[in-house]
């Protein structure tokens, strides 16, 4: 255990002490690894998706899918799901001193506003822990932490909303 809490610390050090730039493409090379991780899996298992929501498809204006997909979603995402819950659940003592706790709240809830389908809330949960992770390890030496996330985010959004769109 001790090992492992080591390792944790020089992690956190280590993104701590990057800078804004290279933090942005650490966090953003991680999204992404997880993504293609995700993507892999999916064509596997995707025959057994639960599926409750369909994607956009043809009949929404690329330019707006666009526009919502890499700065507004972002931005929203980011204030719901990483900053709200630091800032609400920061205030119990008892979270507080825990934050794994609020690490774990805060990807439940990315996870859960992502609920197209049973797969998707699994992969949006790991793409949460990776947000708000990031977020939890820069926001008390970095005033700009917000936007580094969001740009994160949008990034990761931007290169699936490319592959989709281009696919066809």
């Amino acid at each position: 255990m001790w090992l492992l809490l080591s390792r944790i610390n020089y992690l956190n050090d280590l993104m701590r002490s990057l800078t804004r730039v290279k933090y942005t493409l650490v966090l953003t090379l991680a999204l992404y690894l997880v993504a293609i991780s995700f993507n892999i899996l999916f064509n596997f298992i995707k025959d057994k998706d639960v599926i409750w929501i369909k994607f956009p498809g043809e009949e929404i204006n690329v330019i707006i899918l666009f526009f919502t997909t890499i700065v507004v979603s972002p931005l929203f995402e980011t204030f719901l799901n990483q900053y709200l819950p630091y800032y609400l659940l920061n205030k119990i003592k008892y979270l507080r001193e825990r934050s794994y706790l609020i690490l774990l709240s805060s990807a439940i809830i990315f996870g859960l506003v992502h609920f197209y389908s049973l797969f998707y809330i699994v992969y949006a949960f790991l793409i949460g822990l990776i947000l708000m992770y990031g977020y939890m390890v820069r926001i008390r030496i970095d005033n700009k932490t917000f936007y580094l996330i969001t740009i994160c985010h949008s990034l990761l959004n931007c290169g699936i909303f490319i592959l989709k769109y281009f696919k066809n």
